[in-house]
C-alpha cells in the first residue's frame, strides 16, 4: 500500500493489536483467580502456539523451504541496516521511536504496580484499568488511520505524543482518584496509539531501504526504550516516588515530539553512503 491506503493498513492492524487487551486482560484476570496464575500462563501460551500456526499457514512464502538460500552472515545484517544509519531523515525519527518507548511504554509497565501502590488496587482492578486503556489504543489506531487525510505525518505526530506528556505528569504526580486514573491511562492510550500510525507510516515513507529492515529497526529502538526506560523508571521512582516518575516520563514524550517535527535534509554525502551501502 502507498499514501492514505498504508495509513489505514496500520492502523487497521495496531487497531487488531489494540483489542487483545480489552478481552485478553479480563480473561487472564479471571482464569487466574479461579484456578492459578500457572495455568493462566498456560493458557496464554496455548493461544500463542495457536496463533503461531495460523500466521505460518496464512502468510504468503511461509512454508517455502530455506534451501538454496544464502547462508546468514553477520556483515550482510549490518549492511542492509546501513543505509538507514546513513539518512539524516531516519535517525531522528528512529530516537524519536526510541523516546516514545521511554516515555509511553514505561508508563505503561509502571502503572499496574502504581495503582497496587497509590490505592491498594488488585489485579482485577488493574486488569479492568487496562482494558480500558486497550479501548483508547483501539479508538485512537483506528480514527489515526481513518479519520484523518492527506495531512503531514511528522506535526500530526508531534502533537499526539506531545498530548501524552501532561496526561502522564497529572496522572501520576497529582492525587486523584483510580477512576480518574483509568481515564487518563485511556486518554493518553488513545494518543499514544494515534502516534504509533503516525510513526510507523511515516518511517514507511521515508525510508531508503524496504520496510522489513525499516520496521526491524523500529523494533529495535522499541525495545532499546523499554529497557532503558524501565530501569530509568525504577531509578526515578527510588529517587522521588512515582511523582517524579510521571514528571520523567512526560520528559521523553516532549524529547519525542521535538526529534520528530523538523527533519533533517540529506547531504550528498549521505546519498552516496547510502548508494554506496546498496551497491
Amino acid at each position: 500500500f502507498s499514501g492514505a491506503q498504508r495509513r489505514r493498513a496500520i492502523g487497521w492492524i495496531l487497531a487488531g493489536m489494540a483489542g487483545a487487551p480489552i478481552v485478553g486482560l479480563p480473561l487472564l484476570t479471571s482464569i487466574a483467580e479461579v484456578t492459578s496464575w500457572r495455568f493462566a500462563f498456560a493458557v496464554l501460551a496455548t493461544i500463542a502456539a495457536a496463533a503461531s500456526g495460523l500466521l505460518v499457514l496464512t502468510l504468503p512464502g511461509s512454508t517455502s523451504t530455506l534451501a538454496g538460500r544464502d547462508r546468514f552472515m553477520m556483515k550482510g545484517v549490518l549492511s542492509a541496516y546501513r543505509p538507514l544509519f546513513a539518512d539524516r531523515r531516519m535517525r531522528p525519527l528512529y530516537m524519536a521511536s526510541l523516546c516514545r518507548a521511554m516515555g509511553w511504554m514505561t508508563y505503561l509497565m509502571y502503572f499496574g504496580a502504581f495503582l497496587h501502590h497509590s490505592f491498594g488496587a488488585g489485579p482485577r482492578t488493574i486488569g479492568l484499568a487496562l482494558m480500558f486503556a486497550g479501548g483508547g489504543f483501539f479508538a485512537g489506531s483506528f480514527a489515526a488511520g481513518n479519520w484523518v487525510r492527506d495531512m503531514p505525518l511528522r506535526p500530526l505526530y508531534g502533537v499526539a505524543a506531545i498530548a501524552i506528556a501532561p496526561v502522564v505528569t497529572i496522572a501520576m504526580a497529582l492525587p486523584v482518584s483510580v477512576v480518574v486514573s483509568t481515564a487518563l491511562l485511556t486518554t493518553a492510550a488513545f494518543a499514544a496509539s494515534a502516534s504509533n500510525v503516525f510513526l510507523t507510516t511515516l518511517l514507511a515513507n521515508e525510508t531508503p531501504v524496504g520496510s522489513t529492515t525499516t520496521q526491524g529497526m523500529n523494533t529495535a529502538c522499541v525495545g532499546i526504550g523499554c529497557a532503558s526506560g524501565s530501569a530509568i523508571g525504577g531509578a526515578l521512582i527510588v529517587l522521588g516516588g512515582y511523582a517524579l516518575l510521571g514528571v520523567g516520563l512526560a520528559g521523553f514524550m516532549v524529547l519525542s515530539a521535538a526529534l520528530s517535527t523538523r527533519p533533517s535534509s540529506m547531504t550528498r554525502a549521505d546519498r552516496s553512503a547510502i548508494e554506496g551501502s546498496r551497491a
